[in-house]
């Protein structure tokens, strides 16, 4: 059984590079392990490092393989070479790669402690990569919560990566006080809003695209014995909507 799916296959996270990678091993695997050999830190493993991204974007199959191997090595210790590489191919799997919905959602639930110890970190770079991945997995996780009860690590871990998200970017005393960071929250903040919103009927190009995508969420889809409450999250937009208002008015 393929892990595509049928109306993705030609999406995936373009890495772009001029420098020359003829030299690295076409299996992307063997690859990755000829780029750790190299002296830790070095342009010379940067470089490994690109070119094996190349051969993963090349066969995205093996990234549900890959991405549980390298968790324990990026969820402790400081800002590398290999934890943000780690943090691109897991954008890659989630987010742009082709997989099937099901092969997302199972890298997505592997990867969110470590995601969300990546969150709560110090490190401005490390939030800053993190966020977005949080961005791409949150219509997942939303269509999970709302259809589904998951273990009670995976509500809660949806819960607080959503509070610690929205407080980075509309909290003015939550820290890191960093503008980036504040910038690539609020694509996270357009998420929850539209999950907060009724669908207001069908959209005419998402029509001529074939139907809505799994980005497409709203309070209607949540099932009355889910883990999350309609109530809830409809009300939660529309506190996070007179929010946003306010703050508007505020500033202006």
């Amino acid at each position: 059984m393929s892990l595509y799916a049928d109306d993705d296959l030609g999406a995936s996270l373009q890495i772009e590079d001029e420098r020359p990678t003829l030299s690295a091993p076409a299996d992307p695997f063997h690859a990755l392990h000829a780029a750790l050999a190299l002296p830790p830190e070095s342009p010379a493993q940067q470089d490994g490092l690109t070119a094996a991204a190349q051969r993963f974007e090349l066969h995205p199959d093996k990234l549900p393989e890959l991405v549980p191997q390298l968790l324990g090595l990026i969820s402790e210790g400081g800002d590398s070479m290999l934890r943000f590489w780690t943090l691109e191919m897991i954008a890659l799997a989630v987010g742009r790669s082709g997989l099937k919905l099901e092969v997302k959602l199972d890298v997505t639930q592997q990867c969110l402690d470590a995601l969300v110890k990546l969150l709560n970190s110090s490190s401005i770079p490390t939030i800053k990569a993190v966020i977005p991945i949080f961005s791409t997995i949150y219509p997942l996780l939303f269509r999970l919560l709302g259809t589904s009860r998951p273990p009670p690590l995976v509500v809660e871990a949806f819960r607080s990566s959503k509070s610690r998200i929205l407080a980075l970017a509309l909290d003015p005393n939550s820290q890191p006080a960093n503008v980036g960071v504040r910038a690539v929250a609020w694509k996270f903040v357009q998420r929850v809003l539209l999950a907060g919103t009724r669908a207001a009927g069908a959209d005419p190009r998402l029509q001529a695209r074939g139907g809505p995508s799994t980005n497409d969420i709203n309070v209607s889809m949540v099932a009355p014995d889910s883990a999350l409450n309609a109530a809830e999250v409809e009300e939660e937009g529309i506190q996070l909507r007179t929010q946003l208002v306010t703050q508007m008015y505020s500033s202006s």
